[in-house]
């Protein structure tokens, strides 16, 4: 299932925190982790490090918004699994956010790739979706 816009984000309030319960199958971040590395051909070594590369970055950044959407993993593993603090993870996602509202075109396509070939995406994110409505 490829999505020309990211689903919103979870909110995470008192009301969904029964949704956002570790359910059989959920991937954790650190599955996450390994499928951003496999689609892009990127190592983990690579987004764990100091580097500011701009691919380096885009990679980290995505990584940090599909396990907010799949896991219910909390923010401070996310991101200690990369060697970032919390304040860097809600960085992040506020960039995606502001990268999908205003169509960046460069941020998109690497949207569509991520979801084209992952299979954890297109597994679990169409589970998910199927048990809320």
């Amino acid at each position: 299932m490829v999505l020309s816009q990211p689903p919103p984000l979870p909110i995470r309030t008192n009301k969904l925190r029964e949704r956002l319960k570790p359910t059989p199958g959920d991937p954790s971040a650190r599955e996450v982790l390994e499928d951003i590395c496999r689609v892009f051909g990127v190592s983990e070594e690579a987004l764990m490090s100091e580097s500011k590369e701009e691919d380096v970055v885009k990679y980290r950044r995505l990584y940090f918004y599909v396990a907010n959407v799949l896991t219910s993993v909390n923010s401070t593993r996310i991101s200690a699994l990369i060697n970032r603090d919390r304040g860097t993870y809600l960085w992040h996602l506020g960039v995606c956010v502001s990268m999908f509202e205003s169509g960046d075109d460069k941020f998109i396509a690497l949207w569509n790739i991520y979801t084209k070939g992952s299979l954890i995406w297109n597994t679990h994110y169409n589970r998910k979706n199927k048990a809320q409505c």
